[in-house]
């Protein structure tokens, strides 16, 4: 036994059936020496016992047919008076014959049911180890699956933003003919509405592209961000005038509630102009009487941090409730087609959504259909 410790290279069936049948002929030994009272009938217990565990149930039969035969045999040669001398001796036949039958009944009662159990335990293994590999292979694929998904993303990003260059360029040539023709025939009121005509389509035209270009960058791990502490009552006094030249347009009265907040926020200032022009202009686009007001309000605590409000109020046409789940969805507008009312691609909400919330930011609304929007913005003070 000890040779077959230190021998790793023996093979390991080698190793079990060298094992049990030391076992065996130790039990056999011991029995014909000791007699039933000794430790041979133990030895011989453990012979079907351990074969069933490392060899399987159906070695296991085998060694309780080899048991069986085994007491048949000492029980016919003690008949016979050949272990005369022996504590072998000392039994007679029929106490013989009731050891053996009790001991062959405890061996199936023990070994098979131990067999069964590890081979269901092998089994569940074997199971075990074909799910994992599945698991493994599907876990493998979904990693090319990523790693193939970041590349079309970034394949994406660099094709929008080198055909943004090419769309803006001739769009910019468009513009700067057009007031060059708006100044050499300003005299012409039919040609410079035509103009105006131009002027509009080919800045709505850029407006799309630009929401393209920047849904696309902030989904690219917004590695074009440059995050810095901005001041934002300085900002909305900056783009203030803009905003009120278009809503007096439209006949609206353009009211800013600056309470002088002291809160400073971290956000990239281009984009944070971008997300108030966004809802701010919304608010011009879809009111057509009353008011669009804009109010910063004191900080309000939320989750243990300090936050700077800035609510944009309309009286315009509302949103509609069975459309409010969908209105920070790209490319979505409640009137859609050629039942479409207002030009637009749809993209400034999505834009205003993903950059408040990139910034650590929240925004909500409240509305209803003809009764204007509540947009709040919350960001963060630093």
């Amino acid at each position: 036994m000890l040779v077959l410790f230190v021998f790793r290279n023996i093979s390991y069936l080698y190793r079990v059936y060298t094992l049990l049948l030391i076992i065996y002929i130790l039990g056999v030994a011991l029995l014909i020496i000791l007699g039933p009272n000794g430790a041979g009938l133990i030895w011989l217990f453990a012979f079907p016992t351990l074969t069933s565990i490392m060899a399987g149930i159906r070695p296991a039969f085998i060694a309780i047919g080899i048991n069986l035969l085994t007491v048949t045999a000492l029980g016919i040669l003690n008949h016979l008076n050949i272990f005369h001398g022996t504590l072998m001796n000392s039994y007679h036949t029929e106490s013989w014959a009731v050891i053996s039958v009790n001991f062959i009944c405890l061996n199936m009662l023990t070994s098979i049911p131990i067999a069964m159990l590890v081979g269901g335990l092998e089994r569940s293994l074997k199971e075990e180890e074909k799910i994992e590999a599945l698991l493994r292979e599907e876990q493998k694929k979904l990693h090319e699956a990523k790693e193939k998904a970041e590349e079309m993303n970034r394949l994406k990003t660099n094709f929008l933003a080198n055909m943004s260059h090419e769309f803006r360029t001739p769009v910019n040539g468009i513009l700067g003919l057009v007031q060059v023709i708006n100044q050499e025939y300003k005299e012409d009121s039919n040609l410079i509405e035509h103009t105006k005509l131009i002027t509009r389509s080919a800045n709505r035209l850029l407006n799309t592209i630009t929401g393209i270009i920047e849904i696309s960058r902030k989904e690219s791990e917004g590695k074009y961000i440059k995050l810095s502490e901005v001041h934002p009552n300085k900002i909305i006094e900056e783009i203030t005038p803009l905003f009120q030249v278009m809503a007096e347009n439209k006949g609206l009265k353009f009211i800013i509630n600056n309470n002088s907040v002291e809160c400073i926020i971290k956000v990239d200032e281009n984009i944070f102009i971008q997300i108030l022009n966004n809802i701010i202009g919304n608010a011009i686009k879809f009111t057509d009487n009353g008011e669009v007001v804009v109010e910063i309000i004191q900080t309000i605590k939320q989750n243990d941090k300090q936050y700077l409000s800035i609510t944009i109020k309309d009286t315009g046409i509302g949103i509609a409730e069975d459309f409010q789940e969908k209105i920070f969805n790209p490319f979505e507008q409640e009137s859609q087609g050629y039942a479409r009312q207002f030009e637009g691609s749809g993209l400034g909400l999505s834009i205003a959504k993903k950059y408040t919330e990139l910034f650590g930011g929240i925004i909500s609304f409240s509305s209803k259909k003809g009764k204007g929007t509540i947009f709040e913005l919350a960001f963060p003070c630093v």
